[in-house]
């Protein structure tokens, strides 16, 4: 998922300032307890960098806000991305 996908990127970059940020519906809190989890079982791998944790729910405006004031980004990675019209009224 993308805590992985994550924790690769920093194993490339050392210096690297990461923002991992999962949505999950009635089970986000728990994802991004997972995700905390994994960066601070991590930590050390980290360097000289920075990783973080942000809820990003698809279509939550909030979230969306709160993710894009971390910006600027040099990349955005996608992992297990999927789109379900039914999602969006």
């Amino acid at each position: 998922g993308v805590a992985m996908l994550g924790e690769e990127v920093v194993l490339t970059d050392p210096a690297v300032e990461i923002t991992v940020a999962d949505g999950d519906g009635a089970r986000t809190a728990t994802t991004l307890e997972r995700l905390q989890a994994n960066i601070e079982v991590n930590r050390d791998k980290l360097g000289q960098g920075s990783a973080s944790a942000l809820k990003l729910l698809w279509g939550d405006e909030t979230d969306l806000l709160a993710v894009e004031a971390r910006g600027p980004y040099d990349a955005i990675l996608g992992c297990d991305v999927t789109y379900s019209p039914e999602a969006f009224d």
